[in-house]
């Protein structure tokens, strides 16, 4: 049995540490209670603090005062990290200009693709940073219950839920762990550039972990305002959220749809269109908790899965 390290104890001295730093700036609310925080800041009119590993919000018309603990003025963290994260992706993509032989591909990626388990339904991940920042599709996590990130190296760990949203289907993760390999979003999908061009999945189908599979970009297509790679690389239920990989190593996709009843019309999130995301939040911070669609009164339901990981198209599918 393979030896699994679930970091449940770094998790919860991560929660006991934040709700009582040392040093801290304090919010204090018109209710009269207090949040103390390592890091307050005032952005879009309202207060944003770090809590919990995440990036909070509470609107300013609830606060009384934010008293700081030094007089300089406070730098969103999330504008500092995500710096590093946007230095590092353009540092990577600059180095990988050898087109690599299939097994290559396999060596030098799956250690940056992680299997997530989270409330019944298993899909992947990819490491966009050496610091533990994931990305995987939203769908993958929206039971919002324990989120289980596991390495190729059988370590599993506990990840935080940085950032979500339903258009693009993504979501942000973070785990307590650095020195990670990790994979560069290609910024440009160009359709005269990469249609034709070889691909690779590594994922999760059908709870086969670290599964690899080949094919070709099929198209590029714009479904509900989201720009799709289209490929005939095998996907099943257990890829959602995986990386489609080019021949350089570089991801130009995140695989997320398949068409039901039909061979080989699979689809993927453009690589730009989640630089773009990630980018967005370096510069804006924005965090979207999105709520679990049981639990909504306002909020329909999501369509249902098939199997544990990747969204199914309905016949006839979308139209293009």
């Amino acid at each position: 049995m393979s030896k699994m390290f679930i970091n449940y104890a770094t998790y919860i001295v991560l929660i006991l540490v934040l709700a009582a730093p040392g040093n801290a700036h304090e919010i204090v609310l018109k209710d009269g209670k207090i949040i103390k925080t390592r890091s307050c800041w005032e952005e879009n009119g309202a207060i944003k603090y770090e809590r919990y590993g995440g990036i909070l919000t509470i609107e300013k018309k609830l606060v009384e005062e934010v008293i700081y603990s030094e007089e300089e003025p406070v730098v969103s963290p999330v504008k500092k990290k995500f710096g590093t994260i946007l230095e590092q992706q353009e540092k990577l993509r600059k180095e990988r200009t050898r087109s690599l032989a299939s097994d290559e591909i396999f060596r030098l990626c799956k250690p940056a693709v992680v299997i997530i388990k989270c409330g019944g339904a298993e899909g992947t991940g990819f490491f966009i940073s050496d610091d533990g920042y994931i990305l995987t599709n939203y769908h993958v996590i929206r039971s919002h219950s324990s989120i289980e990130v596991h390495l190729s190296s059988d370590e599993v760990y506990i990840a935080n839920m940085i950032s979500s949203t339903e258009k693009p289907d993504a979501a942000l993760l973070k785990i307590d762990r650095n020195n990670m390999p990790y994979l560069a979003l290609e910024k440009n999908t160009i359709p005269e550039e990469i249609i034709g061009k070889e691909v690779f999945a590594i994922g999760n189908p059908g709870g086969l972990q670290f599964s690899i599979t080949r094919g070709i970009i099929s198209q590029i297509r714009t479904m509900d305002d989201v720009k799709y790679i289209q490929t005939d690389t095998p996907l099943n239920p257990g890829n959602s959220g995986g990386p489609l990989i080019n021949k350089l190593g570089n991801v130009v996709g995140m695989n997320t749809l398949k068409r039901a009843y039909s061979t080989g019309l699979n689809f993927a999130i453009s690589s730009d269109s989640l630089f773009t995301w990630v980018e967005q939040y370096s510069k804006f911070g924005i965090v979207h908790y999105a709520k679990p669609s049981q639990n909504s009164d306002d909020e329909p339901p999501r369509p249902s899965q098939e199997g544990p990981g990747i969204f199914i198209i309905p016949v006839p599918g979308p139209s293009w």
